[in-house]
């Protein structure tokens, strides 16, 4: 699988999706660890990976070899990975002489006390944050937004990798204001639909939504009018699929392709959110089997599929028919308006206001919404 990496442009690259913890420090009122569909992603309380560090890296370099990987990506995950390390600390020291490169997701609201060692070697900071703060403390707590802005503050002179802002869109975020709150803060952003098996608001959303897109794609056209692409991961995964003439051939996550995922006792799963028997791949004790995972009936039939890459499989399998059709219908939205745009941006690459590569960006998400 050909992916996109920030430096390279396109790149040949496994990611492991390392649980170091499913701890957290704090109880979102839309997090998984709330939700009905918790037991399917296996969250318990468990402090630390049960496994020795040498056999998880054993794992990695046998899969490196096998697959002949260009490089390898550690995506630190949780719970709430910065609750955990030592751990990390010392697996990092372990692998030092490899060369993998590493990402963190997070809330944020450790990023004060987080190690020099730990950050400085961080390619990629993923942080959880939903835009404007009255929104993102109704969901995260009160005074999360203040402390995410001063977490991300104190670790400025020791972090030399890129920022992705995580959003998630509830009903009540407006995406326009929620993305010019924070877009000065962050080199990227990134946002995802919230994962519920039902509908509130859906159609104040869905208009909001729309009109929002509308300003939101202006705002990023007239940015590129003075020489700079503003990184919105949605926006640059739709456009560089339709530059490039790319038809996207399989999940944008990499599901059932080059993500593992690592559970804490060393078993491996083909998505971190389907952490149960039926997609298991293997342990890091043996090898690992890539599984396809299957496009539903919906999306086999759908001229939008090779430019979003399909729906989530976890929605497909867990949610309504009618939850997955309306996030489908966002998404082409969303793929219609900047469709739009295109020829636009392929005068402003050959006039030279921008560049190409200006476009790439990480690949550790699922890209569009």
């Amino acid at each position: 699988m050909w992916t996109k990496d920030l430096e390279k442009g396109w790149s040949e690259t496994m990611d492991y999706y390392v649980f170091v913890t499913k701890r957290c420090n704090m109880k979102c009122a839309y997090c998984c660890e709330n939700q009905e569909w918790t037991q399917i992603r296996g969250f318990n309380v468990v402090e630390k990976p049960d496994y020795d560090i040498p056999d998880l890296i054993k794992f990695i370099l046998k899969n490196r070899e096998r697959f002949n990987d260009d490089e390898v990506y550690i995506i630190l995950y949780g719970g709430e990975p910065l609750l955990n390390q030592t751990w990390i600390k010392e697996f990092m020291r372990q692998a030092e002489e490899y060369n993998f490169r590493y990402a963190l997701f997070t809330n944020g609201v450790l990023l004060p006390e987080s190690d020099d060692y730990v950050i400085e070697r961080l390619s990629y900071l993923f942080v959880s944050i939903d835009g404007l703060e009255e929104i993102n403390d109704r969901f995260r707590g009160k005074g999360n937004y203040r402390k995410v802005l001063s977490g991300l503050s104190s670790i400025e002179k020791k972090f030399n990798g890129k920022k992705i802002a995580m959003m998630t869109m509830t009903p009540y975020n407006k995406i326009y204001e929620s993305v010019l709150d924070i877009v000065d803060k962050f080199d990227f952003i990134y946002w995802k639909l919230l994962s519920s098996n039902e509908l509130e608001n859906a159609e104040d959303f869905k208009r909001n939504y729309d009109k929002g897109l509308d300003l939101l794609i202006d705002y990023w056209i007239r940015e590129m009018k003075k020489g700079r692409v503003v990184g919105l991961i949605p926006f640059l995964a739709v456009v560089t699929t339709l530059l490039d003439g790319i038809k996207q051939e399989n999940f944008r996550c990499n599901v059932g392709d080059i993500l593992v995922t690592v559970d804490t006792d060393g078993n491996c799963y083909s998505c971190d959110e389907l952490v149960d028997e039926k997609h298991r791949i293997g342990s890091i004790y043996g090898s690992i089997k890539k599984r396809r995972i299957p496009y539903s009936k919906r999306c086999k039939k759908c001229e939008y599929r090779y430019v979003c890459g399909g729906r989530c499989p976890k929605e497909e399998i867990l949610f309504p028919s009618e939850v997955v059709d309306y996030h489908c219908d966002l998404t082409k939205m969303l793929i219609d308006k900047l469709r739009e745009k295109v020829s636009m941006v392929e005068e402003l690459i050959d006039k030279g206001v921008v560049k190409r590569v200006d476009f790439n960006f990480p690949h550790l998400t699922s890209e569009i919404p």
